[in-house]
């Protein structure tokens, strides 16, 4: 019977060997903070508060936030007023770039 592996905590990180599950975290894991990076300056650019949070809660946050801009989901005010990563997460969690 064929076996895949997979990286813990990375649901997509799927391989026909445990190197190439690891190759696909590590894919996976720079995009992310690619999206991040990308994030952040936008959101410096916007004028946007720094989130407050764990370092992944943040980097997370920043994209949902992101997405909310480009969306209109989230008034101007709204951006500007909340300065913590767990209220992005908590509220718009279930908004995807796809």
């Amino acid at each position: 019977m064929p076996v895949k592996w997979c990286v813990s905590g990375f649901r997509d990180a799927v391989g026909e060997t445990a190197e190439e599950a690891i190759a696909v975290a590590r894919r996976i894991t720079n995009e992310r903070e690619r999206n991040a990076r990308a994030a952040r300056r936008q959101a410096d650019h916007a004028g946007l508060p720094a989130l407050q949070g764990s370092a992944r809660q943040v980097q997370w946050a920043e994209q949902i936030r992101a997405i909310c801009r480009d969306r209109d989901l989230v008034k101007e005010a709204t951006r500007r007023r909340v300065k913590t990563a767990k209220y992005w997460i908590d509220h718009f969690k279930h908004v995807t770039r796809k």
